[in-house]
């Protein structure tokens, strides 16, 4: 349910805020899995934008009070275990790593 969830909400941020034009975008995942973790990709060709460094999100703010946006970033931080952007050639490249607990 974590990876669908990230998933979703990287792929909404991405088109609702990240493409500048209509057509010409790309956008892909690429899902792996090892013994230790499932592994998400998330690559486009958005403007710049690293969710890292992105201000932290207080769910303990008052909704009258909070900035909008936020909430996406913040379940990302919180349900993955391990998140890695990078710039590559023109790419956004958002790494996500969820580490699969040992039975």
């Amino acid at each position: 349910m974590a990876l669908n969830l990230v998933a979703e909400e990287a792929f909404m941020n991405v088109v609702m805020h990240g493409f500048e034009q209509q057509g010409g975008n790309e956008l892909s995942f690429t899902l792996t899995r090892d013994e230790q973790a499932v592994t998400l990709i998330v690559e486009d060709s958005a403007k710049a934008f690293n969710p890292l460094e992105a201000p932290e999100f207080d769910p303990a703010t008052p909704i009258e009070q909070r900035r909008a946006g936020g909430l996406g970033i913040h379940l990302l931080r919180n349900l993955m275990s391990e998140l890695k952007y990078d710039r590559v050639d023109g790419q956004n490249r958002l790494t996500m790593r969820k580490l699969i607990p040992s039975k």
